[in-house]
């Protein structure tokens, strides 16, 4: 699916550890370019858990944001927490994170 998509935003469909920790910088520092900054204020939140950081995205239904590298290994846990019934219940457990 990522490689049918416009080259422009291909980058941004799947948030990698780096560009996480950039988002990061312009919500708590107000770091980065102005275009990048509009577009990180536009589609994301910070909230604050003890010392750590978490991005939430600002859609509908606001949830943590997932990297990349991430991805995998939250999917699994999701997989084995609801008893590994398949797809739709795996899922539904996804957007409860």
């Amino acid at each position: 699916h990522i490689q049918n998509l416009e080259e422009k935003y291909r980058a941004k469909y799947v948030i990698k550890h780096e560009m996480y920790e950039d988002i990061i910088l312009v919500l708590r520092d107000g770091w980065g370019d102005p275009q990048f900054k509009y577009w990180v204020q536009k589609h994301f939140t910070l909230v604050k858990n003890g010392d750590l950081h978490v991005v939430y995205n600002k859609g509908k239904v606001s949830c943590p944001v997932v990297t990349y590298e991430e991805l995998y290994t939250k999917l699994y846990e999701c997989h084995n927490r609801v008893g590994h019934p398949g797809r739709d219940k795996t899922w539904k457990e996804v957007l409860n994170l």
